[in-house]
Order: C-alpha cells, then structure tokens, then sequence
C-alpha cells in the first residue's frame, strides 16, 4: 500500500487525517508509511475489540476471513508472529513497566512469536 492508500483507508474507518501542508506540500512521504501503519492498526484493532468476543460465532468468522485472504503458510506464520512483536511492543512501554501481568504477556508473545519465526524459518 502506499501512502495515499493508507491514508484513503484511515479516513474509511473515521480517522480524517491531516498533513500540514507547509511541512508536507506533496503529502505524506515514504517515510511516513509506519506512522500510517500504526494508525490503521489501531482503528482496525479498535474495531475488531469493539465486535468480536473470544469463543464467539463473530471469532469464528473472524479467523476464517484472516486464513482465507493469506497466500500461503510460510507468509500467514510471518504476519502473524510479527503481529505478535507489534503487539508485545506496544506493552513493552515503561509506563507499565511495573505491572507483572503485562511484562509476563510481553515475554510470552514475544518469545512465541521468535520461534514462530525460527520454527519456519523466517
């Protein structure tokens, strides 16, 4: 996707994102595709914890379009232990530092998600 794509997609989802134009005259640049990223994760994210519960009918159907869309094992593996590095880093932050629960989670997902990676050979 490129920037303007994300940006197209950010709006979809309600997030009317604005460049300074004086700072970005042509728009987002390369550069700013992570950021962008990072927005269009979290409204996605917010919208899946919005309808989808663990166990549910919704989970289910849920999965079964995540699997569906994925061209291969090798390529569904990758995505989905890098998601769970994005994941673990997101509550790696300093001011939770202190909540063992989290700092647990943090090591769990993202061991898991290293030997995802080195089971597959990724």
């Amino acid at each position: 996707m490129d920037q303007t794509q994300l940006l197209n997609a950010l709006r979809a989802l309600g997030n009317d994102v604005t460049y300074d134009p004086e700072h970005y005259p042509k728009g987002p640049a390369e550069e700013d595709i992570p950021n962008l990223l990072g927005a269009l994760a979290l409204m996605l994210d917010v919208e899946i914890a919005e309808r989808l519960r663990p166990g549910s009918p919704a989970m289910d159907a849920f999965r079964c379009g995540y699997v569906e869309v994925s061209t291969d094992v090798h390529s569904f593996v990758r995505t989905v232990a890098v998601r769970g590095f994005t994941t673990a880093s997101l509550l790696n932050a300093p001011a939770l530092s202190d909540n063992q629960t989290l700092q647990q989670f943090v090591g769990t997902v993202g061991g898991a998600a290293d030997q995802l990676l080195e089971d597959f050979e990724l």
